[in-house]
């Protein structure tokens, strides 16, 4: 392999992984975005009288999150598929077993993971909305 082609090779391999990196720690992120969210909402019903919008927030910050977080299963898969390509096609066969690149992920793999964190979102959600109904304003 030229030299020219490993360092192309190197820089996907790189931006690949990076960019892998990235999407894993950002997944918390948002989620964790989500539920304060709805904390401050709950905060702030406890102020209104009239809850209605603090419950379409709810709603829309929720469906932000399921997007978000699902558009992440896609990308993650992408950049897996880019650094496995680079693995096989670099890598001399006797080299690939160590690597265990034909075995799967496992039970927990990410489009599960992603799909727990957006079924944590949507519970706290369901709480939230349940909260901002139910509690008493301020003064009243």
């Amino acid at each position: 392999m030229s030299e020219d082609k490993t360092k192309r090779l190197e820089l996907i391999y790189q931006d690949a992984a990076t960019n892998l990196r990235f999407l894993k720690q950002q997944e918390w992120v948002i989620t964790r975005y989500a539920l304060t969210a709805y904390a401050v909402l709950v905060g702030l019903a406890t102020q209104m009288t009239f809850r209605c919008p603090l419950v379409v927030a709810v709603v829309l910050i929720t469906v932000l999150d399921a997007v978000i977080l699902h558009q992440f299963i896609g990308s993650m898969q992408r950049f897996r598929d880019r650094i496995d390509w680079i693995h096989k096609y670099a890598c001399p066969p006797e080299e690939q077993k160590p690597l265990r690149l034909a075995e799967s992920d496992g039970p927990l793999n990410t489009s599960l993971y992603i799909h727990i964190l957006i079924l944590i979102a949507v519970a706290g959600a369901v709480i939230a909305g349940w909260a901002i109904l139910n509690i008493k304003a301020a003064g009243t």
